[in-house]
């Protein structure tokens, strides 16, 4: 295909100072590139000019200054052309595509206004100069910095202001927090894998482009290039999908881009309305094409897909810090034997589960493919009865073995259950009061004395706590055992409990991992859970479990909890997930939220919000999965409603798997409320 060249493009294009695309010269062959004729310049458009300076909140955080120093040191804009100091590679060995795109060279495609009008007026409100500011101590978004493929003569201010990356380490927050982005990138996801065919993508991450006829060339319109920034040389990067969130004006000429893998491919037009955009495949050489002035300022949102896996490298918490130091343990599997040791070696009559049956545990065989994870809040398992839209938890509906299921209900103890529906909360009580295996724990109402959660009808569930055994002694004729223990930094030390677990509930956690396996996070894959708490849930006391996370810190002022850095501050190990299987009646699950633009971190419980996509209803046989980085993210709440309540006396039993790794010695053979209490403990209970 050959153009002339429209003298008033020409002539525009020399206005403004942006050098000829030599790229799409020599794709078409000819000294000049082309211009496609579009509808009519509007004369009464005024020239945009260039995007103003806007004055985002002062930042005092490192990240924050060094961006600003970038700016402030950014060389002034040139008319001399600067090559970029890369050559353009070949495309990935390691990508092999068996769907040809279109003549064009991709698909147009559209999704929608509605879908991204709340993440357009969002970014517009929060973009400043150097990236979108998440939060008052964190530049959650940065913008690229000396990426030199650019349409214009590189210009640093420009791409500073212009542009932003949405980094995989941060996809958790962006889910989370940014609206929308979580429902255009699974709808993106969904529209991409029907259209290529093909059904084990994942969005590996993105960025926001912020474009104008002036101001933005040098920054954020990129000259021939392939997208393969995961890793130049060995990219994974399979499509790329380009969406522009602003309607383009009446009259107003198309945005375009042009795919130059094959000789002569039109350009790619994106529909007028909000939400056009473009797929094209990753590795192709591509370029933008010059924003035309009757277009005025136009935001994009790129979204990179590769093939659907875990990786170690990539996965972090909720301030972008991986959980363990990868240079220091190499392997996920390393760390976690580190954390966790590999158990004395004991005879096989010891009757009870030991940390070496940990390791001997076999994961599901890899053909396990129908519970496959596809993306984040999608996959193709046929159990799935919840997604979180916005993380990663999950909850399935398994068909567990029967017989697996009854063994473990057989080491709960009868007292809990209510004689009939008709018993009274007085009559529970003394049969709690009587249990002779519950964990014996104490809770203060506000400036009452410690009194034994067991004999009161406190809404706390009760509890029953086991782990593997890692070693067992004798000291002055008692028998001791060391155990893992879930001792949160808010329980003392006389609530810890821990007794040896019996081999029912070790296989109901084996097969609990097996069947969530493809859902944990990578720590978690590594070895089964190590310890069990038995969560007892009775209607006749209102039992819920009260706005909380399930590991981390408590700051000053006890408002809400964050994630410590330092290991011997969780009791669970950093990064892995939480399971919980259910029994009996169905209790409402919430995970909640801080308000839109305040971090967790920063926000005191009482002010998070609970959202109904966020809110389930955990029946009887469910198993729930929570990822560690929705633990860090929201908090989470449990109550019965008001028509479970009136059905009278009932009974749920929660199991709740985690891998934990604090070790305690234990007592075994006393009584009362000395019964599997730590050893070290300064005992604090004397009774009612």
């Amino acid at each position: 295909m050959v153009a002339e060249v429209d003298a008033r493009e020409r002539a525009f294009m020399e206005d403004i100072g942006v050098r000829p695309n030599t790229a799409l010269m020599k794709h078409y062959g000819v000294s000049a590139p082309p211009v496609v004729p579009a509808l009519p310049v509007i004369p009464a458009l005024p020239v945009v000019p260039a995007l103003p300076v806007v004055p985002g909140p002062q930042r005092t955080s490192k990240g924050n200054r060094e961006l600003r120093n970038l700016m402030m040191d950014a060389p002034k804009p040139s008319r001399k052309d600067e090559k970029a100091t890369e050559a353009i590679i070949g495309p990935s060995p390691l990508v092999l595509y068996h769907t040809e795109p279109p003549s064009s060279g991709g698909w147009q495609i559209n999704m929608g206004a509605a879908l991204v009008t709340p993440l357009l007026a969002y970014i517009r409100d929060t973009w400043t100069n150097i990236g979108l500011q998440f939060s008052r101590k964190h530049t959650r978004f940065p913008p690229y910095v000396d990426y030199k493929f650019t349409l214009g003569p590189y210009n640093a201010r420009e791409q500073l202001r212009n542009t932003l990356r949405f980094e995989n380490r941060r996809l958790a927050t962006a889910m989370t927090y940014l609206p929308n982005f979580s429902e255009l990138a699974s709808a993106c996801l969904e529209l991409l894998q029907r259209t290529v065919g093909e059904d084990d993508l994942a969005l590996y991450d993105a960025h926001a482009l912020r474009q104008a006829a002036v101001g933005t060339a040098g920054g954020s319109l990129f000259n021939e290039h392939r997208d393969n920034h995961d890793d130049p040389s060995r990219s994974q990067l399979r499509y790329s999908m380009a969406i522009k969130l602003t309607a383009d004006p009446p009259g107003a000429n198309q945005s375009s881009m042009v795919v130059l893998e094959r000789p002569e491919l039109p350009p790619l037009y994106y529909d007028r309305a909000a939400g056009g955009g473009v797929i094209f495949r990753s590795q192709d050489k591509h370029s933008s094409q010059h924003q035309h002035r009757s277009l005025g300022t136009v935001y994009k949102i790129v979204f990179f897909f590769r093939r659907a896996r875990d990786t170690e490298a990539e996965f972090h918490d909720h301030i972008n810090r991986p959980y363990f130091d990868f240079k220091k343990y190499t392997t996920t599997k390393t760390y976690v034997e580190n954390r966790l040791g590999l158990g004395a070696q004991m005879p096989q009559e010891v009757g009870v589960a030991t940390l070496r049956d940990v390791w001997s545990a076999a994961p599901p065989p890899p053909a396990a493919e129908e519970h496959e994870r596809v993306t984040r809040g999608a996959t193709s398992a046929t159990d799935l009865v919840w997604s979180n839209p916005r993380g990663c938890s999950c909850c399935l509906k398994p068909d567990l073995s029967e017989e697996i299921v009854t063994a473990a209900e057989e080491c709960t103890p009868k007292s809990i259950f209510p004689r009939g529906p008709d018993s009274t909360a007085e009559q529970l009580v003394e049969q709690m009061r009587a249990c002779q295996v519950l964990d014996n724990m104490t809770w203060t109402m506000t400036g009452g004395q410690p009194r034994l959660v067991n004999a009161t009808t406190f809404p706390q569930p009760r509890r029953k706590s086991w782990s593997v055994l890692i070693n067992t002694e004798r000291r002055d004729a008692e028998t001791i055992h060391h155990l893992f223990s879930y001792s949160q930094s808010y329980r003392s030390a006389g609530d810890w409990r821990a007794e040896a677990m019996p081999w029912p509930i070790f296989n109901l956690g084996v097969e609990c991992w097996r069947r969530a396996w493809n859902y944990l996070s990578p720590i978690s894959q590594v070895c089964p859970p190590t310890g069990c708490q038995l969560l007892v849930y009775q209607t006749r006391f209102l039992a819920c479990i009260g706005r909380h996370r399930d590991n981390g810190l408590v700051i000053p002022g006890g408002k809400h909890s964050r994630l410590g850095s330092s290991e011997e501050e969780n009791s669970q190990i950093r990064g892995s997930s939480v399971l919980v299987f259910s029994r009996g009646p169905p209790m409402t699950f919430a995970l909640s939220t801080p308000p839109l633009g305040k971090p967790p971190w920063e926000t005191p419980k009482e002010e998070y919000e609970i959202e109904p996509t966020l809110t389930l209803a955990l029946e009887d046989g469910t198993l729930y999965i929570l990822d560690p980085r929705d633990d860090e993210n929201h908090c989470h709440e449990a109550w019965f409603e008001d028509d479970i309540i009136a059905r009278g006396a009932d009974v749920r039993r929660a199991y709740v798997f985690r891998w934990l790794a604090k070790q305690h010695a234990f007592y075994v053979d006393r009584t009362g409320t000395e019964r599997h209490a730590p050893v070290s403990a300064d005992r604090m209970h004397s009774g009612e």
